[in-house]
């Protein structure tokens, strides 16, 4: 059961997210400098806007990819 809830939430947050993602993606994930720009419109402050993007940045390439981006979805709880 816990296998097919993961799976139904993994679908559920691709139906959501991967299309948005998939338009900036560079097919290595996001740029970090892009998805800090895309944030910094929003009404976060740039020292939370750094947070995020760098502390999504798991391994530290410069680049958000979709499974790090997901995380960070999860996380901060952006979909409740």
């Amino acid at each position: 059961m816990s296998s097919e809830r993961s799976r139904s939430v993994r679908s559920f947050l691709d139906e959501k997210f991967k299309p948005t993602f998939d338009q900036y993606d560079i097919n290595t994930g996001i740029p970090s400098s892009d998805l800090k720009q895309f944030l910094g419109k929003s009404h976060l402050s740039e020292s939370k806007v750094h947070n995020i993007v760098d502390s999504a940045d798991k391994d530290g390439d410069q680049f958000i990819t979709y499974d790090e981006f997901l995380k960070q979805v999860s996380i901060f709880k952006i979909i409740v």
